[in-house]
């Protein structure tokens, strides 16, 4: 498992060094089974053809219809030509949770004319500029079979990556473009869910709740995904059935008093993995 060399969670402190440049990926995926793993790449969901999401980023935020999840949380939107699996994942799992605009993720959007001011759940605030959230989408790269998901979900990146540019005292250009270069590479689930103000509504659970349904992410390997209904998502397809045991390092669902949209599967357990100590180190999240 490659593992980045990662001194503290800061911008600064982070000893960061840029992932190779890789060819480009085919925008439909791959096929068959993954030979990293072992596991399938699973199936196209819908017949829409996949799109590149970065144009798609003008987002105005509307309460009509809250908590309404996504419908297709397996190709609406995913991870493409970066190695941002986590803070897919992450977002993924709030969207299915929450529903997948970001005025249900959050607590409060207010648009003016130069940017958004956004609350988090846990009352933090930040402000978002509208060139930020321009250059969010840019460097993001995601592909997308919805174009509103893929707003809301570049939307949703934007947020996270001035979070974690503010949580660092970060105030420039420079320093945005830099905490998005971070994310983009790898990164661990716990600060994934702190950017978007969620840490404290999960929880670490075994990985075979998210194999008998139960909503969460996990990590195996170096590639970070969400589990719905009991499968994994794959690069924007369907997986097959989430994995457990020694496949998987960590696990997370949301804890019961969390608030969910309709239909949300939930459990209070919570069981220690013995490979808890990796969650915490940073890696890099291979698409391939």
């Amino acid at each position: 498992m490659p593992v980045s060399p990662i001194s503290s969670d800061s911008i600064t402190g982070w000893n960061y060094q840029p992932a190779p440049v890789l060819a480009p990926l085919p925008i439909e995926g791959y096929t068959g089974i993954r030979k990293q793993d072992g596991r399938t790449y699973g199936r196209t969901i819908g017949v829409q053809r996949n799109l590149r999401a970065s144009p798609y980023y003008q987002y105005k935020p509307e309460n009509a219809y809250p908590g309404q999840k996504p419908e297709n949380i397996w190709g609406g939107f995913s991870q493409w030509n970066t190695n941002n699996c986590t803070i897919v994942a992450v977002i993924k799992m709030a969207m299915m949770q929450f529903g997948e605009k970001p005025t249900d993720i959050f607590k409060e959007v207010r648009e003016t004319p130069d940017g958004y001011y956004v609350t988090l759940k846990n009352g933090e605030t930040i402000f978002l500029s509208k060139d930020e959230l321009k250059q969010a989408a840019e460097a993001t790269k995601l592909k997308c079979q919805n174009i509103q998901t893929a707003i809301y979900a570049n939307f949703i990146v934007a947020v996270a990556a001035k979070r974690f540019q503010e949580q660092n005292h970060g105030s420039g250009p420079a320093d945005y473009a830099r905490a998005l270069d971070i994310m983009n590479d790898g990164g661990s689930i716990e600060y994934a869910f702190k950017r978007l103000g969620l840490w404290e509504l999960v929880e670490q659970v075994p990985p075979e709740e998210l194999a008998e349904g139960r909503l969460g992410v996990f990590q195996s390997g170096s590639h970070v995904a969400v589990s719905v209904d009991g499968k994994e998502e794959r690069w924007g397809k369907q997986g097959g059935p989430t994995p457990t045991g020694a496949e998987v390092y960590v696990a997370y669902g949301f804890k019961n008093d969390a608030g969910q949209s309709e239909g949300v599967k939930a459990s209070g357990k919570v069981a220690a993995s013995p490979n808890r100590h990796l969650s915490q180190l940073g890696w890099r999240a291979r698409m391939r």
